[in-house]
């Protein structure tokens, strides 16, 4: 079980647990749409796939394997799964060189998924929630940065954020799963610890939910399961960040940049992820929300995004292979891409259709001119797990 991250064969726990989780998310606020386009046991069995390995990646309770395979090896060889020529070392973090940014990420997505199986699979729902808490409180215990004991991940996911943001966050999904309100109570406690804006005492804004900081996400699921001010304030003032910019709840002024074709583009790496989870999570909050007006504007915002995604832009063009019009067809993906002869370049074409996955998109606010269907180009042409989970949910 498990899922390679990318485009290569490293099995890299943190956006493993980070992708599980905003999967699971799509699935438990939104479970009817993926009824009602016969969708639910894809989506389930593609979740089980993940928390199976978390299952077998946490032994013990204060022990949780992070990453199968050595990321220096795995890149220095272009090939299929299949044949896969390296060695493939495990590591983990246990009491004496812990990681709460990993074990917090990787119980909220075990809490997540417990609510998604519950309807289904109940006993595997608790499987889940018990290893859910025992990794909480693993995270909580004994606190430090993953990427400091799993050093070869440092060079890939480093936890840039820190472990605050996976404690907010594994406290909201625990609670979720649990309906308990110590884990509400934790969840809140430790919310003052989540960054500021540089210089500023408002939340940090400018940024966005991803593989590294779940501070985002927590606004907005705060918001949505206390009502309390703050959490909306802090929620809307980084969406108004997404949106129209502007000096609201103590805003700069400013806005991310947009392409004059409507993508929103925060970095050159994997800018239509990052377009895509906050569209996500734009749906979240608008939907649990009454203002009109706001309702409409994250609403709209996350409609345009997506359809950016998938084909309404300047370039007509496709950014999710397998579908629409103009698709990529050189994914940066070894598998997908299925050489024998450990060569970029050969075959030509690659031999395998990865139908459903957004590539990472322009790397510039230039609708595409940044943008080549180039199987080299990691920046603009990989896929990843973390790109697709969000987009899911959308």
């Amino acid at each position: 079980g498990g899922w390679y991250d990318a485009g290569d064969h490293v099995k890299f726990g943190l956006p493993m647990a980070a992708s599980a989780t905003m999967l699971a998310w799509g699935l438990v606020d939104y479970r009817s749409a993926y009824v009602s386009t016969g969708q639910l046991d894809t989506a389930l069995d593609q979740l089980k796939w993940a928390t199976d390995y978390f299952i077998k990646a946490h032994p013990s309770a204060n022990e949780l394997y992070g990453q199968v395979g050595n990321g220096g090896l795995d890149h220095g060889w272009w090939g299929p799964a299949e044949v896969m020529q390296m060695s493939r070392p495990a590591y983990k973090i246990t009491s004496s060189c812990p990681g709460s940014d990993l074990a917090g990420e990787t119980a909220a997505a075990m809490a997540a998924a417990s609510i998604a199986f519950r309807p289904t699979n109940a006993t595997y729902a608790n499987t889940l929630l018990s290893h859910a808490r025992q990794l909480y409180t693993f995270a909580d215990t004994y606190r430090g940065k993953y990427s400091d004991c799993i050093t070869d991940a440092g060079g890939y996911y480093n936890s840039w954020s820190g472990y605050n943001d996976e404690l907010v966050w594994g406290a909201i999904w625990l609670y979720r799963a649990t309906n308990e309100t110590a884990y509400l109570d934790k969840a809140q406690s430790y919310y003052a610890n989540l960054s500021n804006q540089q210089q500023t005492s408002n939340k940090s804004y400018k940024w966005t939910h991803a593989w590294d900081d779940k501070s985002y996400g927590s606004y907005a699921l705060l918001a949505k399961l206390t009502g309390a001010t703050q959490y909306h304030n802090d929620t809307q003032r980084w969406l108004n960040w997404w949106t129209v910019g502007g000096t609201a709840l103590g805003a700069d002024g400013t806005r991310v940049n947009y392409s004059p074709g409507g993508q929103a583009v925060l970095d050159q790496w994997g800018s239509l992820r990052y377009a895509a989870n906050t569209a996500f999570i734009a749906f979240v909050y608008s939907d649990s929300i009454t203002d009109t007006t706001l309702k409409a504007r994250y609403h709209d915002f996350a409609v345009r995004q997506i359809n950016y995604a998938l084909g309404q832009n300047p370039q007509n063009r496709s950014y999710v292979v397998g579908f629409g019009v103009n698709p990529p067809k050189n994914p940066h993906h070894r598998t997908a891409h299925g050489s024998w002869t450990d060569q970029l370049s050969f075959p030509v074409d690659s031999r395998h259709v990865l139908y459903g996955a957004l590539v990472g998109g322009p790397s510039s606010a230039n609708d595409g001119a940044s943008y080549a269907d180039d199987r080299s180009n990691f920046t603009n042409n990989e896929v990843a797990t973390d790109y697709n989970a969000g987009f899911v949910g959308a």
